[in-house]
């Protein structure tokens, strides 16, 4: 499988021999067949100042895809339907996902998809402080 990639110029890493969170924040796509690694890059895209990786889902082959169903109780990956993953359900799809210009497209599209769904989180440094300002703004405003 490496050999097929590297001759097209794609370079695959395993995720064995780096931490996780510097793997996702060093690709343009993270491939998976059924892993958290998509959820943890959404965490990620959170407090990224830039679009990171898009999480890809390789759900083309039926047994997998009912396994995960089994498994899961879910029928899809999750958040996939709000564009922050992408599910490729047909090997017809593979060559979309690798198109340079469509990478970028998806990148941006995921990172701006979990920042507007996902609220902020009272509990990082900065979303705190904007917590607290605007409800000192807020009661301000009341009096």
């Amino acid at each position: 499988t490496q050999d097929i990639f590297s001759k097209q110029g794609i370079t695959l890493y395993d995720g064995d021999k780096f931490q996780l969170e510097t793997l996702l924040c060093g690709m343009d796509l993270v491939l998976s067949a059924f892993s958290t690694c998509g959820y943890d890059l959404q965490q990620l895209a959170l407090v990224s100042k830039k679009p990171l990786a898009v999480p890809v889902y390789l759900m083309f082959n039926d047994k997998l895809a009912c396994w995960f169903q089994e498994k899961t109780g879910l029928e899809n990956i999750p958040m996939s339907d709000r564009g922050m993953a992408t599910l490729i359900e047909s090997k017809s799809q593979l060559a979309e996902i690798f198109d340079l210009e469509n990478v970028q497209l998806k990148k941006l599209e995921c990172w701006n998809s979990v920042r507007e769904y996902f609220p902020i989180n009272p509990y990082r440094a900065a979303g705190l402080v904007e917590l607290v300002l605007n409800n000192y703004k807020a009661k301000q405003k009341l009096c």
